[in-house]
């Protein structure tokens, strides 16, 4: 009776630590992981309103990137300096992922990173030619970072829809006329 109940143990024991080593080992490393958040909530309500936080929060992230873009932009002008401005050089200056700042650009402004540089390089040479209507179209062009004027006519025309030339001799125009309806 005595080796019949040992048996009975030594068996247990075996096929408990069979089952502890592959049975729960196997089940617990193929089952996938849960994000946090729906781990966190047990109720599909619970899991929706997590993930609805989870999204404003990455979309706040996003906005505060692009509005640093902007200032970075804006203060800095390093669109100017006429060579070739990349996703990961500006991320690096803005202490940020280069795919945040690339989501940041097309969410807010429709553009990616190159027509976003472009559209800058573009309000610039406007400004700058409504302050001089007496520059040329190359001097605008390498004023406002363009290394050629092809690329600055093609940019041009995406963004404002006519070639530069024309634009330029509307813009003489509209301030000649200005200039005459002051004088009488």
């Amino acid at each position: 009776m005595e080796w019949y109940f040992i048996l009975t143990i030594v068996v247990f024991i075996a096929v408990s630590g069979i089952w502890a080593l592959y049975g729960r080992g196997r089940a617990s490393l193929s089952v996938r992981k849960k994000p946090v958040l729906k781990r966190r909530f047990r109720t599909r309500a619970c899991r929706t309103c997590a993930a609805r936080i989870e999204y404003e929060l990455n979309q706040t992230a996003i906005r505060k990137v692009y509005e640093r873009l902007e200032r970075y932009f804006d203060t800095s002008r390093p669109y100017l300096e006429g060579r070739k401005l990349t996703v990961e050089e500006v991320s690096k200056i803005l202490y940020t992922n280069k795919a945040y700042l690339a989501k940041a650009i097309r969410l807010y402004s429709g553009l990616n990173f190159c027509q976003y540089v472009n559209r800058h390089k573009i309000d610039y040479a406007v400004e700058a030619f409504k302050k001089n209507p007496q520059m040329r179209i190359t001097e605008l062009a390498q004023m406002s970072g363009f290394n050629s004027v092809t690329s600055f006519n093609i940019s041009f025309r995406a963004f404002k829809n006519m070639s530069p030339g024309d634009w330029c001799r509307q813009c003489r125009n509209e301030l000649m006329f200005r200039k005459t309806e002051t004088a009488d």
